[in-house]
């Protein structure tokens, strides 16, 4: 369950799904009590919060138009929350903790209300005091990745979610941090793996670096999926592949002869 509301002169998101999230970060994290006592006394709170619209932000906007938006949002309740890992930050004396959010639903907000790109978050603890530099509490300062085993769940959803709006840098981020985990492990992808890969394949084939696309297709293509052969099809027809480097990988089966079977395979499998 979540609730958009207004705390401490902001916009932010509260209710047992983001307990639920901190709370399993916190778990895997496991910060001493103090750091975990000083979020509590600054919220005069034990339940736990993601901001959406900071205070400096909420005095340049109309309050009844972000006050009907809230509303509108709490009626719908057809918003997600994803939680990349847990990050880490510091500067001079303080120091942070934090789950970093992907969350489409509340970037769209923001972007309706004329307001920059934000990093969303839930802070879990601080030291001598909290760290507000915008930009910090991204993805670059996590420390701790959400497992495979949870990627593999989740990151579907996602592609579903921002289908057609891979701009997101967070989402991107967290697609080629999966991409490059999954082909480290060098595990025979499940059946469910390489239906992520194929759906990354064909719904970011613009996003994805070529370098990235290379790896998805060998690696695939070792483990005997038709996918990673298409992969490797399409870098030959772009020329970041070249044709005589496909063909010494192939087994014989499919060595292709010459250009027009080269042609014919590729229209088959693309």
């Amino acid at each position: 369950m979540l609730k958009v509301c207004f705390h401490r002169d902001s916009l932010s998101v509260k209710g047992s799904s983001i307990n639920e999230i901190a709370l399993k970060w916190i778990s895997i994290l496991n910060p001493s009590k103090e750091l975990l006592q000083s979020r509590v006394d600054r919220d005069n709170s034990e339940n736990f919060h993601m901001t959406v619209i900071t205070s400096s932000e909420m005095k340049g906007l109309e309050k009844t138009k972000v006050d009907l938006m809230r509303i509108n949002l709490n009626e719908c309740n057809d918003f997600h929350l994803w939680d990349a890992g847990v990050g880490h930050v510091r500067k001079d004396l303080c120091e942070a903790w934090f789950v970093v959010i992907i969350s489409n639903k509340f970037k769209k907000v923001r972007e309706e209300l004329g307001l920059p790109w934000k990093n969303f978050h839930i802070t879990l603890a601080f030291s001598n005091g909290d760290v507000h530099d915008e930009g910090e509490k991204s993805m670059k300062s996590i420390i701790e990745w959400n497992p495979l085993s949870n990627l593999i769940v989740i990151l579907p959803r996602i592609i579903e979610e921002y289908r057609g709006n891979y701009h997101d840098n967070d989402v991107l981020t967290l697609v080629l941090h999966f991409i490059e985990e999954q082909v480290r492990s060098d595990s025979p992808p499940s059946s469910t793996i390489i239906e992520i890969f194929r759906s990354i394949f064909l719904n970011m084939l613009s996003f994805l670096p070529n370098h990235v696309k290379e790896m998805m297709g060998h690696y695939l293509f070792q483990h005997g999926s038709v996918i990673g052969l298409r992969i490797l099809l399409y870098l030959c027809t772009i020329n970041y592949i070249h044709q005589d480097q496909l063909h010494s990988s192939l087994p014989k089966q499919l060595h292709i002869q010459n250009k027009e079977n080269f042609q014919k395979l590729q229209t088959h499998l693309i």
